[in-house]
């Protein structure tokens, strides 16, 4: 399935980028689950795209975490953890806000 590329530059923040933001995320969650690739383009600070990388990976183990294990088990709350710090260290390097909290 042909898709449009998504170009994500976090040294291009405007107004459009933002409404966009929170579907880009939505979109790439999505093919990760799927196991499908997407078309994609990071670009910013070593930083920046090393925080959405890591934000983006910890929010699919803790999915699944949930999913595999329930929102009780101490799993769960270890991946939720991460991810957690995951979002404070992405919002510190972007100053954006993660759009899932």
């Amino acid at each position: 399935m042909f898709m449009e590329e998504i170009n994500i530059n976090f040294k291009q923040i405007n107004e459009g980028f933002l409404r966009m933001f929170g579907t880009w995320v939505q979109t790439i969650l999505k093919a990760m689950f799927g196991g499908n690739s997407i078309p994609l383009t990071v670009r910013g600070t070593r930083n920046q795209v090393e925080s959405f990388s890591k934000v983006l990976n910890s929010e699919k183990k803790y999915m699944e975490a949930w999913h595999q294990y329930g929102l009780d088990s101490p799993a769960t709350y270890q991946s939720k953890f991460a991810l957690n710090r995951a979002i404070s260290e992405f919002e510190r390097k972007t100053t954006l806000k993660w759009p899932f909290h």
